[in-house]
């Protein structure tokens, strides 16, 4: 088990959109937060990503979703194709909450998790 807490990769997370010129306000990192705990937690059990580690996960599968929810503007719709453990979908809907985002996967393991 890696001693890196989840807390820890949301702070490089935070970081990772503040390069981005993109904020995350307190309520969506903590969504963000919950989102990471619950990924961990099913992981264990269901094979969602193949990273394990919290920072890991932060920088390489959140960090390049908060960089397409910097893209979208206002008001836009958005539809996430083949889902999985929810990149980028459910990290776009938490951090732009303004927008509309539909996930859709094929695998029942998958929604389940979503």
């Amino acid at each position: 088990m890696n001693s890196t807490s989840p807390r820890t990769a949301l702070e490089i997370l935070g970081q990772a959109a503040a390069s981005l010129e993109f904020a995350l306000d307190t309520p969506s990192i903590q969504k963000l937060e919950l989102y990471l705990d619950k990924l961990l937690l099913w992981n264990q059990r269901v094979a969602l990503v193949s990273q394990s580690d919290p920072v890991e996960i932060a920088s390489k599968q959140f960090a390049d979703s908060l960089s397409v929810a910097g893209l979208c503007r206002a008001g836009e719709r958005v539809v996430d194709l083949g889902s999985g453990a929810g990149f980028p979908g459910l990290v776009i809907a938490i951090a732009r909450p303004e927008l509309a985002v539909l996930l859709v996967d094929s695998k029942q393991k998958k929604v389940s998790f979503l």
